[in-house]
Parts: C-alpha cells; sequence; structure tokens
C-alpha cells in the first residue's frame, strides 16, 4: 500500500471500527433482544402449581397434534363439559405465567357458571411440546384450539 493511503486510514480507523460494530452488532443485540423480550413476556413456570388438586373426574385431558406444527409439537388441552348439553363454550387461554394446573380455580368457575370449557396451554407451557412462545404462536394456538 501506498504511504498516503495508510496514512489516511489511519485517521479514519475509528470510523471503520464504528460502522464495522453497527453492521455486525445491530442485527445480533436485535436477535437477542426480541428472544429475551419474549422470555421476560411469556415467564413460564415449570412444573404443577402448588395448589393444584388434580382434575376432577368429568374432566377429559388429551392433546392436539395438528400438521402445521413442528414435529414433538403439541398442544395439551382440558375439556370440561357442562351438565347441560346445549350450554355455550368458552375457550380458556390461561395468559402468560401459568399453565393449565395455575388455571384450574379459574376454570371451575367458568364450568359451575354453566359453561363447556375447552382449556389449553400454549406451546412451552405445561405438557405442551414446543419452543419458547411468541405472539404469533400463541394466535396459531388459539386458532387451533
Amino acid at each position: 500500500m501506498s504511504a498516503p493511503l495508510l496514512v489516511h486510514l489511519r485517521r479514519r480507523w475509528l470510523s471503520w471500527l464504528c460502522m464495522a460494530v453497527l453492521v455486525v452488532g445491530l442485527p445480533v443485540s436485535c436477535g437477542a433482544l426480541k428472544y429475551k423480550e419474549r422470555e421476560l413476556l411469556f415467564r413460564i413456570e415449570p412444573g404443577t402449581a402448588g395448589w393444584y388438586r388434580g382434575l376432577p373426574q368429568d374432566v377429559q385431558e388429551f392433546d392436539i397434534k395438528p400438521a402445521s406444527y413442528k414435529a414433538g409439537q403439541n398442544l395439551h388441552a382440558w375439556w370440561w363439559p357442562a351438565a347441560r348439553r346445549d350450554a355455550p363454550s368458552i375457550l380458556y387461554l390461561h395468559g402468560v405465567r401459568w399453565n393449565l394446573t395455575g388455571q384450574a380455580f379459574r376454570i371451575e368457575q367458568l364450568r359451575a357458571m354453566g359453561y363447556s370449557v375447552l382449556a389449553i396451554d400454549y406451546r412451552g407451557f405445561g405438557q405442551s411440546k414446543g419452543d419458547l412462545p411468541s405472539e404469533a404462536s400463541v394466535y396459531e394456538d388459539a386458532h387451533v384450539a
């Protein structure tokens, strides 16, 4: 390299370094932030809730495995039919923290009001297998249910 070119590059090294950090660091940082945001939003509590005392006898427990899911993914669901056969049904989506075992009391209250209740765990929660949920995957899970 010629001497004037080296002098010019030495003067601009900080500019080149900053540009390289932005070009490489910005996409990597955004990807990490996106994952961390999902992790903070969906505060998955593993295991069974301490106040869970088991399912009532007339609750049917099953897995939903649609073809659109990746291999090994499923939705775990509870179906609790109302005493009346013509009762309206509710799709119960538990929110962003507890799994179904932490929601049994609320589901029981809906059933006591006369509704049939289909409750699901999003993929990644409870006994549902899958990755850390996202807004899109939660919408998809609700649609599948």
